[in-house]
């Protein structure tokens, strides 16, 4: 199988069954194949399905229906952090009260004291 250049879903072949974006494109007359926001790389398609199954191809706007950040993190004592959200502002707001955080994430919009 080919795939054109374009949006897939595709689901991961192990235990869980996450479904990814597959981003298809063409650089030079070179395929590139991206997952989710990862970095493209030029692989084949034959490696792609490998470890995914296609579920079908995708057209612009894609149809969200629910979203949800979650940021997991561990602090110098070795302590597990967890936050979920659906709400960009409450992201924001933990960003700037806790601007360390931001900072671990690589921002350089917020300023520790």
């Amino acid at each position: 199988m080919q795939f054109e250049p374009g949006i897939y879903k595709i689901e991961d072949r192990g235990v869980f069954k996450k479904c990814y974006y597959l981003h298809v494109t063409v650089s030079e007359g070179k395929k590139f194949y991206q997952i989710n926001a990862s970095l493209a790389q030029p692989t084949s398609a034959a490696h792609i399905l490998d470890h995914y199954k296609l579920k079908k191809s995708l057209r612009r706007p894609l149809q969200i229906k629910k979203v949800k950040i979650t940021l997991e993190w561990t602090d110098i004592d070795d302590d597990n952090f967890e936050m979920a959200t659906s709400d960009i502002q409450m992201l924001r707001r933990l960003f700037e009260e806790y601007p360390e955080l931001a900072r671990a994430f690589g921002s350089r919009k917020f300023k520790t004291d």
